[in-house]
């Protein structure tokens, strides 16, 4: 059980999200009150940081660890932003910590020739990034809906990342990875659609 369970709380998470006609709803459940950020603060936070480095830097992928059922980091979780410059050939990570504090890392550009382990998709700058795109659910969305599709008690999302790994249901294009203490991870599309397992 989580160190917050008495802070634990019935809530109605009913969050609809859209992508032409698409919508859809995700059910109530009990979720622990996170002390942290949703990734869309978090990038809040990382977006002027990044344009202070590299002023045509593009941010690629958001990657959570230890993160609340409601989205928010837990209060040792972390936001990680990344972002690549085609100019500096160079990647900027953004740490963004609950409290809104945050740490930047430059990093080189990983191997050319790396492939991801799972689909053996080619890794472009930063994993399988693909360029942000224009509309994007939140973590606290995309894990009410992967949750949705999981059995068991949950604690804690131990991994939850947007445009990083690559799903066989939408190749080439942004999702969500869910990864809850137990079970298997749960892909989620930009527009909130459930892609399934991995």
């Amino acid at each position: 059980m989580t160190r917050r369970r008495d802070c634990m709380a019935v809530v109605l998470v009913l969050v609809a999200s859209s992508c032409g006609n698409n919508s859809h709803a995700v059910r109530e459940g009990a979720v622990v009150a996170s002390p942290g950020r949703l990734a869309s603060e978090a990038l809040t936070i990382a977006t002027p940081l990044v344009s202070a480095w590299d002023a045509s830097a593009t941010i690629r992928l958001i990657h959570g660890e230890r993160i609340g059922l409601d989205g928010r980091s837990l209060s040792d979780g972390q936001w990680k932003i990344a972002a690549w410059s085609e100019q500096k050939g160079r990647q900027y990570w953004v740490i963004v910590k609950p409290d809104g504090g945050h740490e930047e890392l430059e990093r080189p550009a990983p191997d050319p020739a790396s492939r991801d382990i799972i689909t053996n998709v080619a890794l472009g700058p930063i994993g399988v990034a693909r360029a942000w795109p224009e509309t994007w659910i939140d973590s606290v969305v995309a894990i009410a809906n992967a949750r949705s599709h999981q059995t068991g008690e949950l604690h804690q999302v131990i991994g939850a990342s947007f445009n990083e790994k690559e799903s066989v249901v939408l190749p080439g294009q942004a999702a969500w990875s869910i990864i809850f203490d137990q079970g298997d991870g749960h892909f989620i599309g930009a527009d909130g659609r459930y892609l399934g397992q991995h």
